[in-house]
């Protein structure tokens, strides 16, 4: 990617991670072992993240989630992006963009991971748990404020992906966790969120994949059909249609993935990298 865009400023193109900076909660998970600083320790801690630069994406892993979906290359990144810069103005990020070859296909399809770090010494939000929320809001209005009638709405509609299939607390050793998910469809791209909030800062992954091209082809077939008031032909109902998947995985595999062993892998490496 850097970060590839879908033509709305708040939406980006991928698996996101963004890790932002404190504010003590109740824990809405587990009584939160992580993060436990505070005061100058806390601050110390955040300040630590903002200095890690070039290891700052070897800690957050984004090579995690391109094994995951079973990339061929990467086509941009992993990249580390200092806060400040155009595109992550509040946050440290680390992103990529990669390759995934599909049989029967000519072309490849892309997938896309970013990863960010919101500290204190940020001015414009009073606390991390503020940018947190903030975060978790803006995911959803990407989707809620879609256009009655536009193309993007007609299509998830006609996918039934006009809203997120996932919506859960995540437990874990954080002090709270949330975790949201909808399908891709037709050329909109599906997007897991997996965000948790420490005392001292904030961990989102963000990925963001393609509608498998198979699948949906064929339910512009289904669709072709509907519209002439004709049946569509047996080997398109709902079982003949998922057979035809050329994606090594499906948006509720990989939403289950980032949301229990990837965003527990990447929080377990940032406390590491904090406690050295």
């Amino acid at each position: 990617m850097v970060v590839a865009r879908l033509g709305r400023s708040k939406r980006w193109v991928v698996v996101a991670v963004a890790a932002v900076a404190l504010l003590p909660v109740a824990a809405c998970g587990s009584s939160g072992s992580a993060g436990n600083a505070s005061g100058a320790a806390g601050a110390d801690r955040a300040q630590a993240i903002g200095r890690w630069q070039d290891d700052f994406c070897p800690t957050v892993q984004p090579e995690l989630a391109a094994k995951r979906l079973s990339y061929s290359k990467y086509v941009n990144g992993p990249s580390y992006l200092a806060m400040g810069d155009a595109m992550t103005p509040n946050t440290f990020d680390c992103l990529a963009t990669f390759e995934i070859d599909l049989p029967k296909r000519k072309h490849p399809e892309n997938a896309d991971v970013a990863i960010a770090i919101y500290n204190r010494n940020e001015k414009a939000w009073s606390s991390v748990e503020e940018y947190y929320q903030k975060r978790l809001k803006d995911w959803l209005a990407v989707y809620e404020e879609l256009e009655v009638g536009g193309n993007e709405h007609k299509v998830r509609e006609r996918d039934g992906a006009l809203k997120p299939f996932l919506d859960k607390k995540l437990d874990g050793p954080w002090v709270e966790g949330q975790a949201y998910a909808i399908k891709a469809s037709g050329v909109y791209r599906g997007s897991v969120l997996a965000a948790v909030r420490t005392e001292d800062y904030a961990l989102f992954i963000r990925i963001e994949t393609p509608m498998d091209p198979e699948v949906s082809q064929a339910l512009t077939a289904v669709e072709f059909y509907e519209k002439r008031g004709e049946k569509p032909p047996a080997e398109l109902n709902e079982e003949g249609i998922e057979s035809r998947r050329v994606l090594p995985f499906t948006d509720e595999e990989i939403a289950e993935w980032t949301t229990t062993e990837y965003i527990a892998a990447v929080h377990k490496a940032v406390e590491a990298k904090l406690g050295k």
